[in-house]
């Protein structure tokens, strides 16, 4: 039993080591971790990874002296009070391996892919490194087959490239800017295209693409790279991380966070929006970098994040001017015996970067009876940190910050940052402030100044004995008085105050709040008010109060040239001179040209710059205007007509387009709008417009596809007209049509029909007529009753007459009804030869031109 409790609980010890990653993103595709935690001061011989563990483990060796350092605390604390490996005094000339100071692996195992388009993988490196002793020092390099890394310095920038190609690449590299501060140097994806690696710098987005890739030896090396003499690398190393997958965006932003907290590296938020954010492991935002951006500068924390072993109890700004723990500070941070309480949580630390001392704009916000303050102002953000915390701030005193009073400082809380109504702690309040060689230690901030879950903004500040102008009399003009009254801060009893005049000396005695200081100088003079010397009001605030004091002549006005006559509706500009300011009556602006209509006075009130003042009135005189009109107006016009516009009501006329008022001119297609200006014997002018629509002449014409034949019939018209809109035909049968194009007509009898085409455009108008003739379409046969064949040369022969029929047949019978005669021909004639006298029946079938058809029969008396 006590076995499998064992058992169960290495299992659960096993099952909870395993889920700690950096970032908290899971050890799901991370296929090293190298951190310094567990590494003993002194000699770096081997780092070992802190996952993956066991067989899977990746280590980097040193084979031979001069090894590289394992530091618990650098100088300067550069690692943020955590440990790190220092490679200093790294020297690899002439490809000499046993003098340089690295780490390395000629055959690891695959730690990620960036080659091609489906490669995925993720590195981050933090390091810190001072100014370069070489151009050329290498930060890591991992060469595998196709896949690379060289992560490295080149003087004043850093480069990363990815992938071993056969060609340098755009898509490979970035170049960032090396600061020499602690730094993150990360990249995710691959280099198949422009857009498939992302690099970032302290977290932010490197755009600066080079062409370039991985260069070198096989395997992975920490500080230098075996083929160049010229590359180890002289800083520090802190974390070293490799995927094989491409992180997502949030997952960057959790390891930027986790690696940044740990050794005091600012992210970098250009851009806006999301860029700087630092985000806790369970997605909370523990310092939100677009809310106040002006406090995004040297920014550190604590806290306390299990999954991924981040335990920070103590941070400071690289320069060690502000500094954060909870306790009492160490020389390290595992040396600090103080507890976070609760897992996930956070307090984050920014400043505006101004001074740390009292200037004359921080002073002026403050409320009473703070009367001066540290022009640094920090955003402190707690993420569910429910405990006390302690700062110590660098100060920048103007007198021996030994003689500082306790007493007199105050902690200043604000809720937006604008401290003219924040909150004032002193210990009275609980808050227990102390100096040591020029640092001030503020202990014991709770959430009663920086409320769980929020963010809220502090500084520094002192009640110093001073005194300020609060108001003064300003410019005065000749003959007038001038003063100052004066407010007196944290003084129990009235102050003398020193002041010069040149190289005069004075003192105002029994000075207290409210008081005035009279002075009535001939000339312009300048007043220096000695300040009180205090500690921490000297970043120009602890310089002379000067009171300018200008006593000057009234203005004396002039006016430019202007038109004192002008018409009704002129544009004229006033424009007075002699002062700074110029104040017209009636709406007038000086200088600014303005429509005038009536005949008024116009006033000027002249001030000067100094605030003196005189007045000047002009009498302007108004003309009015003449009113034209137009005779006859003509709207409507066809091409070719003589047209006129006539004006009227004026002196002389200018028309636009140009033309002579009141002389014919033809008229030209299309809409043309005319303007005429009228003037009269003053020069005043009136505009009238106008315009005339001049209609395209229509020409009338169509073509009859015949203009004679039979009636009935269908005669096709083709229209050929042109600038037509409306047409009207008359087909002079009686029948009429609008259409505009093609027509027809059916025809039923002859006759002369006149067929005319009226076509119109607007007013314009076009008539052509043609003529179609056409015979009757009716048809007859006419059969003689009789005819004598006897040769005697007159009705010799029988034949039939017609109108209007194109064939007809038939055929003669006896009394018999016996066939004696056909015919099939208009034109036959029968001699009669073959019968005798007597009676006898024809009978015939006919057909017309109009395409009828006709029967008929008749009898033949044949008489010789």
């Amino acid at each position: 039993m006590n076995k499998l409790l064992c058992l169960l609980l290495i299992a659960s010890s096993s099952f909870l080591e395993a889920q700690i990653s950096p970032g908290g993103v899971g050890t799901v595709g991370l296929t090293s971790w190298f951190r310094a935690d567990d590494l003993a001061a002194g000699n770096v011989t081997t780092w070992t990874t802190q996952f993956p563990t066991g067989a899977g483990a990746v280590s980097v060796t040193d084979a031979q002296a001069p090894y590289p350092q394992l530091e618990i605390t650098p100088t300067g604390n550069i690692s943020n009070y955590n440990r790190t490996i220092a490679f200093l005094g790294n020297s690899y000339a002439g490809q000499n391996i046993g003098t340089v100071q690295g780490l390395n692996n000629p055959n690891p195992p695959t730690l990620l892919a960036n080659i091609n388009a489906n490669d995925q993988g993720t590195y981050f490196c933090s390091y810190y490194m001072p100014a370069p002793l070489s151009a050329n020092g290498h930060f890591t390099l991992y060469n595998s087959g196709t896949t690379g890394i060289q992560c490295r310095n080149l003087n004043a920038n850093g480069r990363i490239a990815i992938g071993l190609g056969s060609f340098n690449s755009l898509n490979a590299a970035r170049d960032w800017t090396e600061t020499n501060t602690p730094n993150i140097i990360s990249y995710k994806g691959n280099r198949s295209n422009a857009s498939s690696l992302k690099a970032y710098n302290k977290g932010g987005l490197i755009t600066n693409n080079v062409a370039s890739q991985s260069t070198g030896a096989t395997g992975l090396y920490l500080g230098y790279n075996p083929g160049e003499g010229t590359s180890a690398y002289n800083g520090y190393m802190h974390e070293v991380l490799f995927f094989n997958r491409d992180l997502t965006d949030l997952e960057m932003s959790k390891v930027h966070t986790y690696l940044a907290i740990i050794y005091g590296v600012t992210l970098k938020n250009q851009g806006g929006g999301t860029n700087g954010d630092y985000v806790a492991t369970d997605g909370t935002l523990i310092w939100d970098a677009s809310v106040n951006p002006v406090y995004h500068n040297d920014v550190v924390g604590i806290g306390r994040d299990d999954i991924e072993d981040l335990y920070q109890k103590q941070s400071h700004s690289f320069d060690d001017k502000f500094r954060i723990y909870v306790d009492a500070l160490a020389i390290s941070n595992e040396g600090n015996i103080g507890v976070i309480n609760t897992d996930i949580s956070y307090v984050t630390v920014g400043h505006n970067a101004a001074n740390l001392c009292g200037s004359v704009a921080s002073n002026t916000e403050a409320p009473s009876p703070i009367s001066s303050r540290l022009a640094r102002e920090y955003k402190v953000t707690n993420s569910d940190f429910n405990q006390n915390f302690n700062v110590d701030i660098l100060l920048e005193p103007c007198t021996p910050i030994a003689n500082i009073d306790l007493s007199k400082i105050r902690l200043m809380v604000d809720l937006d940052g604008d401290f003219s109504d924040a909150d004032l702690y002193s210990q009275a309040s609980g808050i227990v402030f102390s100096e040591n060689n020029g640092r001030l230690s503020v202990s014991g901030i709770s959430t009663a100044q920086i409320p769980m879950n929020s963010t809220r903004y502090i500084t520094i500040g002192y009640l110093d004995e001073s005194y300020q102008i609060i108001e003064s009399s300003g410019p005065v003009c000749e003959g007038e008085d001038a003063w100052v009254i004066f407010e007196v801060l944290n003084a129990t009893n009235p102050v003398d105050i020193n002041y010069t005049e040149g190289a005069n000396q004075f003192t105002a005695t029994n000075i207290s709040t409210g008081d005035t200081l009279f002075f009535s100088p001939n000339t312009t003079t300048n007043y220096s008010f000695t300040p009180f010397s205090n500690i921490i009001n000297c970043c120009g605030a602890n310089n002379p109060q000067v009171f300018n004091q200008v006593v000057n002549p009234l203005p004396s006005i002039t006016l430019d040239a202007f038109d004192n006559t002008p018409c009704e509706g002129d544009s004229i500009t006033l424009t007075a001179s002699g002062g700074d300011t110029y104040s017209w009556d009636n709406g007038v602006t000086n200088g600014v040209p303005f429509m005038i209509n009536t005949t008024a006075t116009y006033q000027v009130t002249v001030i000067s710059a100094f605030g003196c003042e005189n007045t000047l009135d002009t009498l302007i005189e108004v003309n009015p205007n003449p009113t034209i009109s137009l005779i006859d107006e003509v709207n409507e016009a066809c091409v070719g007509d003589m047209i006129a516009f006539t004006a009227d009501g004026a002196a002389t006329y200018e028309w636009s387009p140009i033309v002579t008022n009141g002389v014919p001119f033809p008229a030209t297609e299309g809409t043309i709008n005319f303007q005429v200006i009228g003037t009269d014997v003053n020069g005043c002018k009136d505009t009238l417009t106008t315009s005339i629509f001049v209609y395209p002449s229509p020409i009338a014409d169509f073509i009859p596809d015949t203009t004679s034949g039979v009636a009935p019939m269908t005669i096709n018209f083709e229209d050929n007209s042109s600038n037509a809109i409306d047409y009207f035909w008359d087909f002079g049968n009686g029948n009429t049509s609008d259409f505009p194009g093609d027509e027809n007509q059916t025809y039923e009898n002859g006759g002369v029909y006149p067929v005319t085409l009226v076509v119109q455009n607007g007013i314009c108008t076009d008539t052509v007529s043609r003529i179609i003739n056409l015979e009757s379409g009716d048809i007859y046969v006419v059969l003689p009753n009789i005819f004598t064949p006897n040769g005697d040369g007159d009705n010799d022969f029988y034949k039939v007459t017609s109108e209007n029929v194109v064939s007809i047949e038939g055929f003669i019978l006896n009394r018999w009804g016996v066939e004696v005669y056909t015919f099939d021909s208009i034109d036959f004639k029968w001699n009669g030869d073959n019968v005798s006298d007597g009676v006898y029946f024809i009978k015939y079938s006919a057909k017309g031109k109009n395409g009828e058809n006709i029967e008929g029969h008749g009898y033949i008396h044949v008489t010789r």
